[in-house]
């Protein structure tokens, strides 16, 4: 029967891991808390103990897709391929976390996978499954206990996964409740990542892929704060991405300086706001088209004013054939035509103009 031992993962007790790691080197098999689900584990270098969890998954050790839990990633080059300088900064940046990243490989696997070509690291972010492979000295080979085919506590609780294991494995930790979700599988053997299992842990390959932005920020904001930033693109191109809004905040002026074009593409509406400031939009010898079909051309309006101005004086200085002969506009009716022409100004707008 299995010994269940209880580890506050606040602050792990060295000696209760202790326990741990000598179970684990004597080729015992261990259910440990993560920052996902409970993890069923064992020393990467017993090979009784990795046939053991392959027999109790039902797989093949050689075919079997098992995780290496490290404390870090300063021993990756000891069972993956050399990697470029992008893809381990995305790592650092999301390890520890709630991620799997399956990556190439490398020719120092112990022999049980010698035939693999890829292997999936794991970097939980739960202090008693570091501490444990910190003292351990090396990888634990890992899979989850999680079944889809069972009740939904036996993920979580670890008194109720001690009951249905307890004739299976060695040791079980009571590290508190699991989540109900798995780690987020993504695979780096590719040009471009793919999510293998959305799983917890809001990683994304978009906008397009991730491996294109390797310096993509995992938390809540990015402040720059200097006298004078500049972001330059070189040879590329150069894209900001937010889930929610994006603003751009200026005391001065604010220059968007491009020798080809801008297209700015929304679902939604566009507000453009000016407090008590000017908005303009200067196209040089170019044109500015508001509106993609059946486009007109805009009216002038100081043109306008001064074209109906002559009209009506053309209508009030016209003679008209009468019964009686030819006659000017009755002068009852001069004071309308002079009323109308003094509102023609009323027209033209204070705020917006035109050229």
């Amino acid at each position: 029967m299995a010994e269940f031992i209880k580890i506050y993962p606040d602050k792990p007790s060295e000696s209760a891991v202790a326990k741990v790691v000598k179970v684990l080197k004597e080729g015992g098999l261990v259910i440990y808390p993560t920052d996902t689900v409970y993890g069923l584990g064992c020393d990467i270098t017993n090979t009784k103990a990795l046939e053991r969890i392959a027999r109790i998954k039902g797989v093949k050790l050689e075919k079997a897709n098992f995780s290496f839990i490290c404390h870090d990633l300063s021993n990756l080059s000891d069972y993956v391929k050399q990697i470029d300088t992008a893809t381990f900064k995305i790592l650092k940046r999301a390890l520890p976390g709630p991620y799997t990243f399956i990556l190439p490989g490398s020719t120092n696997l112990p022999k049980e996978f010698k035939k693999k070509t890829t292997v999936g690291i794991r970097v939980p972010d739960n202090s008693i499954a570091l501490e444990i492979v910190r003292q351990l000295g090396n990888p634990i080979v890992s899979t989850s206990i999680h079944d889809e085919d069972d009740v939904i506590e036996y993920t979580t609780d670890p008194e109720l996964i001690f009951e249905k294991w307890q004739n299976l494995v060695d040791m079980v930790i009571d590290g508190g409740y699991g989540e109900l979700q798995a780690s987020t599988v993504v695979d780096y053997t590719s040009d471009e990542p793919v999510i293998v299992r959305q799983g917890k842990g809001d990683f994304e390959t978009k906008p397009e892929s991730f491996e294109n932005y390797p310096d993509k920020l995992v938390g809540d904001q990015l402040l720059l704060n200097s006298g004078r930033i500049i972001l330059s693109a070189k040879t590329g191109e150069m894209m900001f991405y937010s889930k929610k809004n994006y603003g751009f905040i200026s005391d001065g002026a604010m220059s968007i300086d491009n020798k080809g074009g801008i297209d700015i593409s929304v679902k939604d509406n566009i507000h453009i706001v000016t407090n008590n400031r000017d908005f303009a939009i200067h196209s040089g010898k170019g044109s500015i088209f508001l509106g993609d079909t059946e486009l007109e051309p805009l009216v002038k309006g100081k043109k306008l004013v001064e074209i109906l101005a002559e009209l009506l004086d053309a209508i009030v200085a016209q003679n008209y054939l009468t019964p009686s002969g030819p006659s000017k506009i009755g002068p009852e009716n001069l004071p309308t035509f002079s009323k109308i022409k003094s509102k023609l100004n009323d027209i033209l707008s204070k705020l917006n103009q035109t050229s």
